[in-house]
C-alpha cells in the first residue's frame, strides 16, 4: 500500500492557541501563557502500513526532547524488528536545537542504525543535508535516497520496496 505524504499542517496562532487541551484522562489542561503556549512537537511519527517502517515528519525547529523521542522510538524498532526501514518527510525546517544536535540517545541509535536500517529516505532536507546524504551514502551499508518535498508519495513508494 502506498502512503500520500501529510496532509498540510493546522495553522498555527490565535486560533490553535485558544484551543482546549484535555489530558489522557479527560480533564482540561489549563491554558498556557507566552510564546510557548502550544507547543507542538517538532518531530512527529506518522502512520505506516507494516511494523518495520518507521516514517517521521519534521515541521519545527528540532528539540532535544522531541530527537530523543524518535531515538527510542527506532532503538526499540531495532531491538523488536531487527531490520527496518526509514522515511523523513521534513515539511518545515527551522534548524535544530545544540542539545538536539549533539544528543547522546540519537547519536546511539544513529551509530546503531548501520547495522538494522535497509532504506532510509529522507523528503524536503535542507541542501547541506540532501549533500551529505548524498556524499556518504555509497560508504554506508543503509540504502540511503533523498526526494524534494513534492517527490514525497515517490518517497513512500520507494522506501516501501
Amino acid at each position: 500500500m502506498t502512503r500520500s505524504p501529510p496532509a498540510a499542517m493546522a495553522p498555527v496562532g490565535n486560533g490553535l492557541a485558544r484551543t482546549r487541551v484535555r489530558q489522557l484522562d479527560d480533564t482540561p489542561v489549563p491554558p498556557m501563557r507566552g510564546r510557548r503556549a502550544m507547543t507542538m512537537p517538532s518531530i512527529v511519527s506518522l502512520p505506516t502500513d507494516r511494523p518495520n517502517l518507521h516514517a517521521f515528519e519534521v515541521r519545527a525547529r528540532i528539540t532535544k526532547p522531541d530527537i530523543e523521542r524518535m531515538a527510542e522510538q527506532l532503538k526499540a524498532a531495532f531491538e523488536a524488528q531487527g531490520t527496518v526501514d526509514v522515511l523523513i518527510i521534513i515539511t518545515d525546517w527551522d534548524g535544530i536545537e545544540l542539545g538536539a544536535a549533539f544528543d547522546a540517545k540519537a547519536m546511539s541509535a544513529q551509530a546503531q542504525a548501520n547495522s538494522h536500517v535497509r532504506k532510509y529516505a529522507v523528503v524536503g532536507a535542507p541542501a547541506w543535508a540532501k549533500a551529505m546524504i548524498n556524499t556518504f551514502s555509497p560508504l554506508t551499508p543503509v540504502d540511503e535516497k533523498t526526494f524534494e518535498l513534492e517527490e514525497a508519495e515517490a518517497a513512500w513508494r520507494w522506501v516501501s520496496a
